[in-house]
């Protein structure tokens, strides 16, 4: 048996050789300690480290032992208490993964939606290929009667799939 000071309590354990082979950062005299320890590493004052979502490509860092994002607790550090139910932290230069206080902006849920719905209908706004008509594009980048005359006509294939359109079509699923 050998001598271990615990990380959390101070105290003085004894614990076997072959559990120093398991090369671990922290040594605890019991798993009521362990978990004290863990949990206070959680808190506003002490997160490190996280990881990036491939699905969505927000960071994430572990609190309270539940993943949460990097910039809501970035927010709720800078506020000194937890976020409610119903406020959203909003990027205000579209970067994800920059979460400077500077950077995020604290809305409610309706605040927060009528903010990106104002942004992805700029997207979806161009002109149409076959009449330089100004709005929302039905497909191929022409606006709803140039397209429906053009299909009716069989010349749909003279326009193609460019990238302008797959904007527009991305914002159309994206309302929906």
């Amino acid at each position: 048996m050998i001598e271990k000071r615990c990380d959390n309590c101070g105290k003085i354990f004894h614990t076997y050789p072959c559990y120093e082979k398991r090369n671990r950062k922290h040594r605890f005299c019991s798993k009521k300690c362990e978990m004290e320890f863990r949990l206070s590493r959680n808190s506003l004052d002490h997160w490190e480290g996280g990881w990036i979502s491939p699905t969505n490509g927000y960071k994430y860092v572990t609190y309270h032992g539940s993943p949460i994002e990097e910039h809501r607790l970035v927010m709720m550090k800078h506020l000194g208490r937890e976020l409610e139910f119903n406020e959203q932290v909003h990027h205000k230069n579209g970067n994800r993964l920059d979460n400077r206080i500077e950077n995020l902006m604290l809305l409610t849920n309706s605040e927060h939606q009528k903010i990106h719905g104002m942004e992805r209908s700029k997207q979806c706004i161009r002109a149409c290929a076959r009449c330089g008509k100004v709005g929302k594009m039905h497909g191929r980048g022409l606006c709803a009667t140039c397209y429906h005359y053009e299909l009716t006509h069989g010349r749909l294939e003279n326009y193609e799939l460019s990238k302008v359109w797959k904007q527009a079509n991305s914002c159309k699923r994206n309302k929906v």
